[in-house]
């Protein structure tokens, strides 16, 4: 349903609202838990945990963030300014 792309990394959703992330994971910011390619980079399409429907996602430097189809917001991944 769409695709977006922050500075080293890209996250899409489907249709259905299933969200994915691949790129460079320094900060977690791939949603797919901080064990996944932390610090390394991840070629492969990774599902966002938490099994949410997400209706719209962004992604920043090194932070994801998304609304889910509830529209509930989160954001993933570095959190140093807020």
């Amino acid at each position: 349903k769409g695709i977006v792309a922050g500075s080293y990394h890209t996250c899409a959703w489907t249709v259905a609202g299933q969200a994915y992330c691949w790129g460079w994971n320094s900060s977690g910011q791939l949603g797919a838990g901080n064990s996944v390619g932390m610090g390394s980079s991840v070629a492969s399409p990774l599902a966002v945990n938490g099994d949410l429907v997400w209706a719209n996602l962004t992604a920043g430097t090194d932070h994801t963030c998304g609304v889910t189809a509830d529209g509930v917001g989160y954001c993933w991944g570095a959190g140093q300014y807020g």
